[in-house]
């Protein structure tokens, strides 16, 4: 045992600052890169190891492309409520959820970009591309109404430039031709 620290053995710092191999404080599951790399990917027995950009799969295949429409329509449903009650606190959350909104629109773009050149999937009527049609919309919209509700000066040209290219998602998706 350890001095100092009851019911560990010498040698396991978990959670610990400075020991272990999960060494920052409330992060005891997670593991360094390098460390668990080799296991995950079977790279004792098989070269190269082989790794994929996860995070646009799982962002196209797990329905994560749906928050951004909902942070819209929290800012949208949100706006509708009396503003005699202490607005304050209400207009924080509003203005945070429509910057959320806001991070999430590179990765829509780096999701579609993958999923047409990497996935080669071609450009034709899908309701797949529903996904990309709604939350754009509903940034659009949520846009416009943080410039009047929050007055947020760059959301005005924001939600010009999203009402745009909304409506060019929307001709893409009904298999239009511009």
């Amino acid at each position: 045992m350890t001095p100092g620290f009851p019911g560990r053995a010498s040698g396991t710092f978990q959670g610990v600052n400075g020991g272990g191999w999960a060494h920052y404080v409330g992060q005891e599951k997670v593991r360094p890169f390098a460390g668990w790399q080799r296991l995950a990917t079977a790279a004792d027995r098989v070269r190269p190891s082989r790794q994929m950009a996860g995070t646009p799969y799982w962002y196209l295949h797990t329905g994560q492309w749906r928050y951004e429409g909902y942070a819209a329509i929290t800012l949208l449903a949100g706006r509708q409520l009396p503003t005699r009650v202490g607005s304050v606190d209400l207009d924080t959350v509003l203005l945070g959820a429509w910057m959320w909104a806001t991070l999430l629109v590179p990765v829509l773009l780096a999701a579609g970009v993958w999923r047409r050149l990497r996935r080669r999937v071609p450009l034709v009527y899908a309701p797949a591309l529903w996904c990309v049609v709604f939350p754009t919309g509903m940034y659009a919209a949520a846009a416009w109404l943080a410039v009047s509700a929050l007055l947020v000066a760059r959301a005005e040209r924001t939600g010009s430039q999203a009402a745009r290219i909304a409506a060019q998602c929307w001709r893409n998706w009904r298999g239009e031709r511009p």
